[in-house]
């Protein structure tokens, strides 16, 4: 079980560093890819923010420092990181979904609904996603909207129903 606990993280290592590129902000990457793995929240952040200041800014390190934004539910930062990320490279899907459930903490579910729709426009099969945005139609009574994504959802899982 430890191999593959190494495996996967060398696999999600190295498709961060694809998105880093070799630069001045790797080690910074790589470092706080472990403690963000460790859950050690406040240094992921720390060594986040220092690969954007030595490796320039990348839209893939701004969602993952938007994460750990909302890890520590602070909403405020997430969204700036979140937005930047979506400003660097509008098609990461990524970034809408971390603005829609950063919304969702502030309880805006409107915003949320817009950025996860947004979101679920470049990524259609993050199912994940689309039942939240689901539950969001219905508590802001919006049924038709919601029974339209239930539809595609029991497109795709008909035993579901």
């Amino acid at each position: 079980m430890k191999f593959l606990q190494v495996l996967a993280f060398f696999l999600l290592f190295c498709a961060g560093c694809a998105h880093v590129g070799q630069d001045a902000g790797l080690e910074s990457y790589a470092r706080g890819l472990l403690y963000e793995e460790a859950e050690r929240t406040d240094e992921a952040i720390e060594f986040y923010r220092e690969t954007l200041s030595k490796g320039g800014e990348n839209s893939y390190v701004y969602v993952k420092l938007g994460n750990m934004y909302l890890k520590k539910q602070d909403t405020a930062r997430a969204k700036k990181a979140f937005f930047r990320a979506g400003r660097l490279n509008p098609r990461r899907q990524e970034a809408f979904f971390g603005l829609g459930l950063a919304y969702l903490m502030e309880k805006n579910n409107k915003l949320a609904a817009s950025y996860i729709e947004k979101g679920l426009a470049l990524e259609p099969e993050n199912h994940s996603m689309r039942m939240l945005l689901c539950d969001i139609y219905v508590g802001m009574n919006m049924l038709n909207e919601a029974v339209a994504h239930y539809k595609v959802l029991l497109d795709i899982y008909p035993s579901n129903y």
